[in-house]
Order: structure tokens, then sequence, then C-alpha cells
């Protein structure tokens, strides 16, 4: 299943998996300036069936921040990167802490805030995967890591497996 949202003249084509029982924009250069990244909206995070004026809300959102999105792009990174550092301090040589980076792959999307008084603010995570900046192919592991954000404000970072 397939579905096309025209935002400001700028098509953004979604897919539906029904094993992962998600939405998701593929590899796609027009939410983030900059960057290439896929868009996820997980139905199990939704309160009810998809509102597709909340996900235009929420691209338009974005593009409209987009300077203080990017910013909170590099904060993220940053945290992830020390807690990465502290979590396995006793794993990596220090070479390869010290070469450690982190990319990001995507948005997921979870939907307006659910608290009272909050309930036009955005609640989303960007997702990141880590990689060595010396070696990109060394196998440094693979598991999703996350900052989670309510509209601009950065709320925690964490691992899916950890």
């Amino acid at each position: 299943m397939k579905k096309e949202i025209i935002l400001n003249g700028i098509p953004y084509v979604f897919y539906f998996s029904e094993e992962l029982n998600l939405w998701r924009v593929i590899e796609s250069d027009k939410i983030i300036s900059s960057h290439t990244i896929d868009l996820e909206i997980d139905l199990n995070n939704l309160k009810k069936n998809i509102d597709w004026n909340e996900i235009d809300s929420f691209i338009s959102f974005l593009k409209s921040h987009n300077e203080k999105i990017i910013e909170n792009i590099k904060d993220a990174e940053e945290v992830l990167l020390n807690l990465f550092k502290i979590i396995y301090k006793k794993s990596f040589t220090k070479e390869i802490k010290s070469n450690i980076s982190f990319r990001l792959s995507g948005i997921d999307y979870k939907s307006y805030c659910r608290i009272i008084n909050m309930e036009k603010d955005f609640e989303y995570d960007f997702f990141f995967f880590p990689y060595n900046s010396k070696n990109e192919y060394q196998d440094i592991g693979s598991f999703v890591w996350r900052a989670n954000f309510r509209n601009l404000l950065l709320l925690g970072v964490y691992c899916d497996r950890i």
C-alpha cells in the first residue's frame, strides 16, 4: 500500500509495511536539509487511526524549524557519543572510541503529546547508528540509538538494546 502527501509542491511517498505495522518514507532528502533519512510512523504508537493532516503538520513543523532541528541533531549526536563511550568504556580501544560518530538514519514519529495542555506538541525520536569515522565498514554494533524530542526539546537518549 502507498500514500502520497504533497506539501508545498513536494511529494512525500509513504509505503505501508503490514509486517511491521508502520508507514515509511524511505531515504528522503526533502524532510531535513543535508540529511537523507527515513520517516517512520508506527501505528502502534498512535492513539487512533493515522491522520494524514497530522503527518502533514509534523513535516511542516520540521521544515519550518530546520535550523533548530539541525542543531538538535548535532546535540543528540554529542550526547549519544558520550553515552556510547561510557557504556563501552572497556569494550573498544581508546583509538576506536575517539573515532566513533553517529549518523542520523531517520525519524520515528510517535504522535501528538498525550500530556494535558501539550496535546499540540509533537513527540518523535531521531534514530542513529554509530560508526567508526576512520573505517566506516568496521562492525561496531548495529543497535539503534535514539534521541527523544517533544517539539524542539531534547527529552533524553537511549539505545534500543541496552
